[in-house]
């Protein structure tokens, strides 16, 4: 059975240069396709408000559905990354992020904005835990401090998502082609991460320990994510979310 220690860096996919070199891009590619995906959601809260017809406390209620999702897919992310490797979770919170956008700019049903918003919700803690994980592996592989850099590539792309999100709505693009446009970005992005996501090793791989279990240490991350999908969260903490 496939297994990876998220913490060893064994588990990192190859000892040479150009491997090392192109698994950092990745991770830092990772951060900034979180950090874009954030921003693209935040401008559409307004637009969700209105169309749904909600008051404060009925956007309340819809928001806490994304930190449900969060909180939900984190555990079982960080299992499932033990024991397939980062590639295939990170490729399904990618994707559920680009199917959830669209909903979340066009539908104007509870039913659907709820859905999409859990579906978001999930994705972006799914991909958060496990982009943490590999960040862990890679810094510890390279021996040397690189956690901020990464978390600055995530402050990085909320900057450039809300830069690009803010100049196609001024353009007239309208919500739907404007996220559409980002999305198309994210996957471009994920396309270029891809060679440098972190493999599962076969045969000679460790178990995770259940002391350090990457499931636990993704609620944190998860709780992290929650705070952040609100928009009152944002203007009172300067740091990345991520």
């Amino acid at each position: 059975m496939p297994t990876l220690d998220a913490t060893d860096p064994a588990a990192l996919s190859g000892s040479d240069d150009r491997t090392a070199a192109r698994q950092r891009l990745s991770t830092r590619l990772l951060f900034l396709i979180v950090g874009i995906a954030n921003a693209t959601w935040a401008p559409l809260v307004p637009l969700v408000k209105d169309r749904a017809g909600l008051n404060e406390a009925g956007l309340g209620l819809l928001l806490l559905t994304f930190g449900i999702g969060s909180l939900l897919a984190m555990p079982s992310a960080g299992a499932a990354a033990a024991r397939l490797g980062y590639r295939p979770v990170l490729l399904a919170g990618t994707l559920a992020l680009g199917l959830a956008l669209p909903v979340l700019a066009l539908a104007s049903g509870l039913v659907p904005l709820t859905g999409a918003l859990l579906l978001f919700g999930a994705g972006m803690g799914a991909v958060d835990c496990v982009m943490n994980l590999q960040a862990v592996a890679v810094e510890r592989a390279g021996g040397r401090p690189m956690m901020s850099g990464f978390h600055g590539l995530y402050s990085l792309g909320c900057i450039l998502g809300a830069l690009i999100a803010s100049a196609l709505l001024a353009a007239g693009l309208g919500a739907g082609g404007s996220v559409l446009l980002l999305v198309g970005g994210i996957a471009a992005l994920f396309a270029a991460a891809w060679p440098g996501i972190l493999r599962a090793e076969r045969g000679g791989g460790a178990r995770v320990p259940p002391s350090r279990c990457p499931g636990v240490r993704c609620l944190g991350s998860g709780c992290s994510a929650a705070w952040c999908s609100s928009p009152r969260a944002r203007p009172s903490t300067g740091a990345p979310c991520s």
